[in-house]
């Protein structure tokens, strides 16, 4: 892989639950990025939901379209420059 500029193998913590303690920061093609396990992000959706109805499904529609408008975006520009 010819992006790839180093790798190292990151012990678990405890059985079943690693965490980076080389690679800190987390990053994307130079921006800072997270990880979540899908349950989290579930919950974190299913309970703002549960509290505030339509009003945060629309909201979440909008965030959503404003988002992937500026990934697509910055995506298309990634792959421009490394073309």
């Amino acid at each position: 892989m010819r992006d790839v500029e180093e790798t190292q193998e990151i012990k678990p913590v405890f059985e079943c639950l690693a965490g980076d303690t080389v690679f800190f920061p987390l990053t994307f093609f130079g921006e800072r990025d997270i990880i979540l396990r899908k349950n989290a992000y579930t919950a974190i959706l299913k309970e703002t939901v549960k509290k505030y109805g339509s009003g945060f499904r629309a909201l979440l529609y909008y965030v959503s379209m404003a988002v992937d408008s500026e990934a697509h975006d910055e995506y298309t520009r990634m792959l421009k420059n490394n073309a």
